[in-house]
Parts: C-alpha cells; sequence; structure tokens
C-alpha cells in the first residue's frame, strides 16, 4: 500500500497488480467537473 497527498488529504492505494493508477490530469479533470455540477 502506498500513500499520496492530494488536496492536503492522504489517500491510501492498494498496490496490486489488477489495480492501475490514474493519470494526475484526468484525476484533476473528473474532480474539476465535480466541483462545477
Amino acid at each position: 500500500m502506498s500513500l499520496r497527498i492530494h488536496g492536503n488529504r492522504l489517500l491510501k492505494t492498494l498496490d496490486s497488480l489488477e489495480t492501475r493508477p490514474t493519470a494526475s490530469k484526468v484525476r484533476q479533470a473528473l474532480f474539476n467537473i465535480w466541483q462545477g455540477t
């Protein structure tokens, strides 16, 4: 398990072969869309 800081939040991620990391730009775009609604 690895940790990543995003927006002052500490996120835990799973280290698994089935889990692929999402690119930061895609993740940021999703959060921007969600904030606009």
